[in-house]
């Protein structure tokens, strides 16, 4: 007899049921908190510059492994996820009384949720100009309409009666990449693309409001 299970772990993601990320955010948030306490047991060092070097190696690529696969809708799930980050630069040493926005300009940090966006993107402009082994046809479709306002690279938002579809990689990220300005999108290689995108304001997209609190 074959068990039963509710979850099961695929590459390091964790897959249920109901195609929801909700319990693979738990599980990282989870082992990304223990990894902090782990880090703070076991080195005497507290300045600001290694504490911030330790976080960005060991803890916040738990936070961001294959996000382009499982990054989350829901609210709870976004602020759940921030609220390691905020957390984290909270305890930092002459971080007391400074909002997170402010936090993070000092250690020079942006949100997870914005750095999530900014992967979405950076693996849609692999898709369209064809640089990963993934059908674009598969995912996308360009838009064929000729008064369309907007660069030349618009692709068709799909119309989703679920959330897992409407909010799934391709869908979630087709919005934002409409609306980048034609000299971003229009640019090679990968490398200037992404130096493009950092000059573009994600915050906007960014539906946890993590830069409201």
């Amino acid at each position: 007899m074959i068990k039963s299970v509710s979850h099961c772990r695929d590459l390091g993601v964790y897959i249920t049921g109901d195609l929801g990320n909700t319990y693979h955010c738990s599980q990282i948030v989870r082992n990304a908190f223990y990894k902090i306490k782990q880090m703070r047991m076991s080195f005497a060092c507290k300045s600001l510059e290694f504490q911030v070097h330790m976080y960005l190696t060991y803890v916040r690529p738990i936070l961001e492994y294959n996000s382009c696969v499982w990054s989350p809708f829901l609210l709870q799930d976004i602020k759940g996820i921030e609220k390691v980050q905020r957390r984290f630069t909270k305890s930092l040493p002459g971080m007391t009384g400074i909002s997170y926005t402010d936090r993070l300009k000092i250690v020079g940090m942006k949100s997870l949720e914005e750095r999530r966006i900014f992967s979405d993107l950076i693996l849609f402009y692999k898709v369209v100009n064809n640089l990963v082994d993934l059908d674009f046809g598969q995912f996308l479709s360009f838009t064929n309409s000729a008064i369309t306002r907007g660069h030349k690279f618009k692709v068709n938002v799909q119309y989703c009666r679920t959330n897992v579809r409407k909010f799934f990689w391709s869908n979630r990220t087709a919005k934002i990449w409409n609306s980048l300005p034609e000299r971003v999108v229009d640019i090679t290689p990968l490398s200037a693309f992404k130096n493009a995108l950092l000059s573009v304001d994600l915050v906007k997209y960014c539906r946890g409001g993590v830069y409201s609190l």
